[in-house]
């Protein structure tokens, strides 16, 4: 009978081959178990010299089983051919994959199997004392058993193969859902900066503070203006007829500038029979971008022709200089860290400072208002907290008007304590009232007047208000538990209004579970945005996405058709 009447090892070599690509390791081993009937459970087997006799026999490495016939012989006793030995004139047995011979016929070692007569005919069979199966022919049972295997085998290959696929299909539209975010973030990022534009065109032309050479420019959003150089106002004429407002490119000391510096934004525009070139600056976008303030030289140009320049001392908004002191408070329930004869450890740039005991302020440390202008990073660690990192600009040791800064820090876990995000809000003195807001897909609102979500069928309350701050500063605190299917955003309403929410100097941090460090949004600094007392943070997918958001509007978000809105 030829070999490929017994095709389960053909079986799984081809079909393994065909869907390699999609199957890990134990998937495969766990084929080739199924195939040879060595399962992992058994162990492999070990081949050893007998030092009495001399010959080899084999042990499973896990049960200790032994037995002096190679078990690959047993799995496979259709792969031995019977020949006779031309000198002996005795049998013996050859094997076709491992080119080994045996004077023993390997049908007859098969495991739990003797040899018995029968009574009645006399003849021969096969008896399984564990089973009781009996057979004339051993190799009849063999090749039963075989394609038992390669049934199993194929079964299982289906499995791991409809599985794989699953995976694969998962794991593609993760993929395009996340590209999908990418790219929101993106035109939303697009949006901002073209709504910044609009603001500046729309501005009197003659409104913005006249800069000259060595002046002050604050990153505020505040709008500034630089006379057109004369010599090139006859093309700027031209094109301005033709096209327009025009927005020219901006460089620092020679190199574009980008959202990872300062954003600068410039327009040029007519005035009369002149033209000036109105400028707007604010921080950059990333709270950890290595921002250089101080002397520099601004040009702006269009068609790479410089229109416009002066040297300027560029200085960092209040929201990011250093403060005289920290204020430590629990960002859930508000109260000041003092009271807990808490240890705090904070690092300036990778120096540590221990501090005892901490009361309800700390102190700059002097050393650090020594060092060189620059950006100064601290990391505070508290036990039983998460550690934050705040991220501020030295600058001409200048400090921050307000003095001190409340640092809210987030409580571990308590055990048996579940949530997926938390959202800890502070703010400066003014507006003295700044709310938090969550959204959810289903219409579920939590804010001040509503501050805890309806817990369903006995389980916890998935989205809650812990802290409800309304005399400036903060902290507000939001704690949810995402649903799968559902979507939500996270807005700040500027409730009192008692100063716009672009002076607010607002920050949020941003828990996400899955990640040791907060992320940090601070307000957006925009032109022409002081009646816009809604901040929308971001958007929250059920399965863990996250989408910035990080706009000043006129309204909240909206619910429509089960969906977030937030365009």
């Amino acid at each position: 009978m030829s070999q490929s009447t017994y095709p389960a090892r053909q079986t799984v070599e081809t079909a393994i081959d065909s869907v390699a690509h999609l199957l890990t390791w134990a998937d495969i081993a766990s084929l080739i178990n199924k195939l040879t009937g060595l399962h992992q459970e058994d162990g492999e087997w070990i081949e050893h010299v007998d030092s009495g006799s001399g010959s080899s026999y084999w042990e499973r490495r896990v049960s200790r089983e032994a037995t002096w016939t190679n078990p690959r012989s047993m799995c496979y006793p259709h792969e031995w051919d019977e020949h006779l030995d031309d000198a002996s004139g005795k049998k013996f047995w050859h094997n076709r994959t491992h080119r080994t011979n045996s004077w023993d016929d390997p049908k007859a070692h098969m495991p739990g199997w003797a040899q018995r007569v029968d009574e009645e005919s006399k003849a021969a069979y096969w008896h399984h004392e564990g089973t009781g199966e009996t057979s004339w022919d051993l190799l009849e049972v063999q090749i039963k058993r075989e394609e038992e295997r390669k049934a199993a085998a194929e079964e299982e290959l289906h499995k791991l193969k409809t599985e794989a696929l699953e995976r694969k299909k998962v794991e593609e539209e993760l993929k395009e859902k996340e590209r999908q975010r990418v790219e929101e973030a993106k035109a939303r990022l697009k949006k901002s900066q073209a709504r910044q534009l609009e603001a500046m065109k729309a501005a009197d032309v003659n409104s913005g503070k006249p800069i000259k050479d060595n002046d002050n420019l604050t990153c505020d959003s505040s709008l500034h203006t630089l006379l057109v150089d004369p010599s090139v106002t006859a093309k700027i004429k031209a094109e301005a007829d033709a096209k327009g407002d025009l927005i020219p490119e901006v460089f620092i000391n020679g190199e574009p500038v980008s959202n990872e510096t300062v954003n600068i934004t410039a327009v040029v525009k007519a005035a009369g029979e002149a033209f000036k070139t109105l400028i707007t600056a604010k921080n950059p976008s990333n709270p950890n971008a290595k921002v250089s303030f101080g002397e520099m030289a601004v040009e702006v140009r269009i068609n790479d022709e410089v229109v416009s320049s002066a040297k300027i001392n560029l200085k960092p908004d209040n929201s990011l200089l250093l403060p005289d002191k920290l204020c430590f408070v629990n960002g859930i329930n508000g109260q000041q860290l003092g009271s807990e004869n808490k240890t705090v450890v904070i690092t300036f740039d990778e120096e540590k400072l221990e501090v005892k005991n901490v009361g309800s302020e700390l102190e700059i440390p002097k050393k650090v208002w020594t060092k060189t202008d620059g950006p100064v990073s601290i990391l505070v660690e508290c036990d039983g907290y998460r550690q934050k990192t705040l991220n501020f600009h030295k600058y001409d040791n200048v400090k921050r008007q307000g003095a001190d800064v409340k640092v809210a820090l987030d409580p571990n876990a308590k055990k048996g304590e579940e949530f997926d995000h938390r959202f800890i809000l502070t703010w400066g003195m003014k507006p003295s009232d700044l709310d938090i807001h969550a959204m959810r897909s289903d219409g579920e609102h939590i804010y001040f007047s509503k501050k805890n979500s309806e817990a369903r069928n006995g389980k916890r309350v998935s989205m809650a208000l812990d802290v409800d701050e309304q005399n400036g500063k903060g902290p507000e605190t939001m704690t949810i538990s995402t649903r799968k299917g559902m979507e939500y955003v996270f807005y700040v309403y500027n409730y009192s209004k008692d100063a716009p929410m672009t002076k607010s100097e607002g920050v949020v941090h941003h828990t996400d579970m899955r990640f040791t460090e907060p992320k940090q949004y601070t307000v957006p600094k925009e032109m022409g945005a002081d009646k816009r007392h809604y901040w929308w943070i971001c958007k929250i997918y059920g399965d863990g996405g996250v989408v910035d958001l990080q706009q000043l509007e006129t309204k909240p978000p909206s619910v429509e058709n089960g969906k977030i809105s937030v365009d």
